[in-house]
């Protein structure tokens, strides 16, 4: 059946003129800014396809017939599109009917209108279903039906795919008329039945956009599909299942099924059961018998008393969190479990206790998985003058927990709905009832918005409309979970809501300290006169006093002279620095740092004092240069991160007195507030000796990339840099990953390089490895990691194949080797173990001694354990961006370098 499918991909118009356009483009040809042919090319394109060209067009998005092939070639990885240019690409491997697939899903995706990504896959999907009904046991559907069967699809959609499919009229054409001719063109309707490609297409597009959920199913496929969503989710997803019987008769059949069901299948038919009323509570009674539904009866059964859910609370610990496991991962379960009851779970009675305390030891006993902490930039949309505060939190914050941090942030006082938008979803209140909405407390901040630079909408009072723009500024470090949010900087006096004329201010005066007290849930006032900047510099110095503890002796020591050659070498400024890392960012073989344990040691400092020095492992390292005095501060330039810095000192405004414009800092300075602190020692640079400070701040913006990427828009360029470079290496070797033997990888590396300086100045160049004394060489450019090179990557592949190899000697020690460097990234293990998952397992069972290891369930805790290095801190780009300043100073010094 395979082979025929092939057959009839290969003949569809759609994948036909795919493999024309691409071959007419061949070794190239210009593309506009949005990755369209350029309006000169469209004819030459349209008499490559054979198709008729418009007499009027704007551009080629505009002629149907060249933009759709276009983009299906893209899909299907027949055609490239990158630096202003596309080319034919060439796919080996993939068979025609996975490239027609790839093909598909590119035109339903690019015909869909913005904001409706269902539109188009949900109309073809009911088109489809109707293209198939007919008498039992026919091929093809009757043509007659066809108009009869589609408008009981539509009668039967939800509310969102009815919208979604609307929303596809144009001109005169309707939906219909569009999803026929698409469907058409991939041959799977002919004349209104439909195909053999066409049956096949449906079932791939039932599985990934279904239908909505019908009477006739089943409980347990109904749960199937409920899984995972929210009980607000559920219950709208579950209604026209509903609506075929009775409250009791529905409850009877979902707490049955739910009874032998995995754990995030049972929370499923809980959250729609619990919702069935009065009628419902026999079922309920009869389920409170069963061990799997007893806890969740008698919370339904007691109306949510508190004695009752407290009975049951470590049951319910691990319900929870075994759901979690199964619909989000490990480091979700471990979250929700701590969160919930802690992280012991011995003696609740669950039966998946066991597999729960197995699948989490690991993250269980390095003491969770790291939480980065985020900074948050909040302003008030057009509202002028501005109004905006800095929060520190934990990454782990939910959406609903932000919402609780925002009102104290602006003093709203919640008596009106909001609504988060982020990456295109809605999130509210699941009580306030809203439409086309998500659980905000079930969405964390790392995963609406995971990187840096993400941004996200808040709004607050849907009359009023006081919108919120949040930007994740940075993601720094590592906090506990339990980290409580800090307010650490702010602008502007706060609308009072609701507010009428001549009813009191206008506005609510902007206060710091009071925002924090009300975060760290502590309103004693604060001591007179004293400033958190006052503080930074009382605490620094009890910080220091506590670091000379003779426990911390040895591995000063040790530290000075794996960095400095000891501490009989180094001047009184290289000491003060070194001492100074070794405070703040120095990880103790405990694994925490000397500020970490100050700090621990410390319960009773107020939560806004505790989150200032936690956040002094995140130091700013650079060279300043002075653009004005503002009272005791200067207010300076970093050459590094081209950022600005209103700088203090704990040592009063005199250490800056004799500074004007043009001086440089070179030094360290830590946050406080909105301001920041000198760290350890600086070196003050005369403006006429310009170019040492220069150079410092080119040594750090090379060697020291992460201090260039606390700027947002140079991480952001530095991955659009990598992305490019990495598809100029894809061009040139046909693939991100290539194995060669060791004697070939100069000169391939060094072709690559003079093939990428060829297509643009600004592509990286790197020295060439050493590899001396290995075999095989693999080059991997991987998209998120960069290029690395990965000596012996053949030998350890072939281990990876056939574990037996690992008995022998070379092949064991290589492989152990890959586990255990910190120059192996997580990503080259999965690329080894991910084609056979089984292998992967008995690999790490026997290097590692774990006997229960599984690679499905346990590769990324025990990635997390073998490479904590590499998960000490989010990925970066591995490309590094100069400023205009500093990329002007590096040439003139090659330059000069040349003469």
């Amino acid at each position: 059946m395979t082979s025929e499918l092939n057959r009839a991909a290969d003949d569809t118009t759609l994948l036909i003129r795919a493999r024309r356009i691409a071959d007419w483009v061949g070794d190239g040809r210009a593309v506009t800014p949005k990755g369209l042919l350029k309006p000169a090319d469209v004819p030459a394109a349209a008499a490559a396809l054979g198709v008729p060209l418009p007499a009027r067009f704007r551009s080629a998005g505009d002629v149907g017939a060249i933009h759709r092939p276009w983009v299906a070639a893209q899909g299907a990885g027949l055609l490239t599109v990158t630096g202003g240019r596309a080319v034919r690409a060439d796919v080996t491997g993939d068979d025609s009917l996975t490239l027609w697939w790839a093909a598909v899903r590119a035109v339903l995706q690019a015909e869909s209108p913005p904001g409706e990504d269902r539109a188009m896959p949900v109309l073809c999907r009911m088109l489809l279903t109707a293209a198939s009904a007919g008498p039992a046991g026919s091929t093809a559907g009757s043509t007659a039906d066809f108009p009869a069967v589609f408008r009981e699809l539509m009668h039967q959609a939800s509310v969102d795919d009815f919208h979604a499919v609307n929303s596809l009229y144009r001109d005169e054409r309707g939906p219909v008329d569009i999803g026929l001719d698409f469907l058409g063109e991939a041959g799977a309707v002919h004349d209104r039945r439909i195909t053999a490609l066409g049956r096949w297409l449906l079932e791939r597009m039932t599985e990934e956009w279904p239908p909505p959920l019908t009477p006739e199913l089943s409980a347990t496929e109904v749960l199937d599909r409920l899984a995972g969503l929210a009980g607000d989710e559920a219950w709208h997803e579950a209604g026209p299942w509903l609506a075929g019987r009775t409250a009791d008769a529905a409850a009877r059949e979902l707490l049955t099924a739910a009874a032998t069901a995995a754990p995030a299948q049972r929370l499923a038919a809980v959250d729609v059961a619990s919702n069935l009323g009065d009628e419902a509570l026999p079922a309920w009674r009869e389920a409170a018998a069963t061990p799997t539904l007893g806890p969740h009866a008698r919370l339904v059964l007691a109306d949510g008393a508190p004695d009752t859910e407290d009975a049951d609370q470590g049951w319910f610990a691990v319900e929870y969190a075994l759901a979690a496991l199964s619909t989000d991962g490990p480091e979700e379960a471990y979250h929700t479990l701590r969160e919930y009851n802690g992280v012991d779970t011995a003696g609740t009675g669950h039966p998946g206790e066991p597999e729960l305390r197995e699948a989490l030891s690991s993250l269980i006993a390095a003491g969770g998985p790291p939480v980065p902490v985020y900074q948050l930039k909040i302003s008030l949309s057009r509202v002028r003058p501005a109004v905006w505060r800095r929060i520190r939190l934990p990454a782990t914050t939910t959406l609903d927990e932000l919402h609780h941090i925002i009102r104290i942030a602006f003093d709203w006082d919640d008596d009106h709905l909001h609504v988060f938008t982020a990456g295109g979803l809605d999130y509210a209140d699941p009580s306030f009832g809203m439409e086309q909405t998500r659980d905000e407390s079930r969405a964390r901040l790392s995963r609406v918005a995971p990187r840096a630079g993400a941004t996200m909408t808040y709004v607050y009072d849907l009359g009023d409309h006081w919108e919120h723009r949040i930007v994740v500024e940075r993601i720094t470090g590592t906090a506990s979970p339990d980290m409580l949010a800090v307010c650490v900087a702010g602008e502007g006096d706060a609308p009072v809501e609701d507010w009428i004329p001549g009813d009191g201010p206008e506005t609510t005066p902007f206060d710091l300290e009071a925002i924090n007290r009300r975060l760290s849930g502590d309103d004693a006032a604060p001591v007179a006169g004293t400033t958190l900047f006052d503080r930074a510099g009382d605490l620094k110095g009890e910080l220091v006093a506590f670091s000379r503890q003779p426990r911390y002796d040895r591995d000063l020591t040790r530290f000075l002279t794996e960095h400095g050659g000891g501490t009989g070498r180094l001047t009184e400024r290289q000491g003060t620095l070194l001492w100074d890392t070794f405070l703040l960012e120095h990880r103790l073989p405990s694994g925490r740092t000397v500020l970490e344990d100050f700090v621990a040691a410390h319960p009773e400092l107020p939560g806004p004092e505790r989150e200032m020095l936690l956040g002094w492992q995140d130091v700013v390292q650079g060279s300043f240069e002075v653009l004005r005095h503002e009272g005791p501060a200067v207010v300076v330039d970093n050459l590094v991160d081209d950022l600005t810095y209103r700088v203090r000192s704990n040592k009063g405004p005199d250490v800056f007195r004799q500074l004007g414009a043009g001086w440089f800092i070179l030094g360290r300075l830590v946050a406080v507030g909105d301001e920041w602190m000198l760290s350890g020692s600086a070196d003050l640079v005369r403006p006429e000796q310009r170019d040492t400070a220069y150079a410092i701040a080119l040594e750090f913006s090379t060697h020291m990339p992460a201090a260039v990427f606390r700027n947002p828009e140079k991480l952001a360029t530095a991955w659009e840099m990598q992305r490019l470079d990495r598809e100029r290496f894809i061009r040139f070797f046909g693939t991100d990953q290539v194995v060669l033997p060791d004697d070939q990888v100069e000169a391939r590396l060094g072709d690559y390089y003079a093939f990428a300086r060829g297509e643009t100045d600004s592509a990286p160049g790197a020295p060439l490895p050493e590899t001396a004394g290995a075999e095989t060489v693999a080059l991997i450019y991987d998209e998120i990691d960069g290029l690395g090179t990965y000596t012996n990557f053949g030998r350890v592949a072939e281990a990876f194949a056939d574990p037996d190899l690992l008995r022998r000697r070379r092949w064991r020690e290589d492989t152990l080797s890959y586990l255990h460097d910190d120059s192996v990234e997580p990503m080259v293990l999965r690329r080894l173990a991910d084609p056979d998952p089984a292998n992967a397992t008995i690999v790490f069972r026997r290097l590692l001694k774990r006997p229960s290891f599984e690679w499905t369930r346990d590769a990324e805790a025990t990635l997390r354990e073998l490479k904590p290095a590499y998960y000490a801190h989010p990925p970066r780009p591995s490309t590094t961006v100069l400023s205009d300043r500093l990329a002007a100073f590096a040439t003139s010094r090659r330059v000069v370098a040349g003469t």
